[in-house]
């Protein structure tokens, strides 16, 4: 995952919310790099770039541990809105998930007591008929 790649994702998620930009501090920018290459490395890293006409409308920073994917963090081009690139993402991540045969999709969303209080987390149980 070369550090270039994240810049993809870093310009997304400034352009698509005023809050992303600001908390997208060097220091945070430096903690997703970091973390991107371990998870890289011990195989659980999703990362991954929608493109419409060559260019990059939309990115997802997700990891795969056990039976679960977790969405961490996503942005879009906010030109592109009427195309839904965010939808388009997630449904195609979903899809490779289940089709990779994960049991889980975890959107983190919530505040920090998901880290302490699992029952609030919003996930969807992937059921295959």
């Amino acid at each position: 995952m070369p550090g270039q790649d994240l810049g993809i994702l870093f310009h997304l998620m400034a352009v698509s919310d005023q809050n992303k930009a600001r908390f997208l501090t060097p220091e945070i920018k430096a903690f997703f790099t970091g973390i991107g290459q371990a998870f890289k490395k011990r195989g659980w890293l999703r990362y991954r770039i929608l493109e419409y006409q060559g260019c990059p409308i939309d990115a997802i920073f997700s990891f795969q541990i056990g039976d679960c994917v977790y969405v961490y963090n996503m942005g879009f081009d906010p030109e592109y809105r009427g195309l839904s690139p965010g939808i388009v993402m997630l449904g195609q991540d979903i899809r490779e998930a289940i089709e990779a045969g994960f049991g889980y999709y975890d959107f983190l969303r919530g505040d920090e007591l998901l880290l302490t209080q699992p029952e609030l987390r919003h996930y969807a149980q992937i059921v295959k008929s």
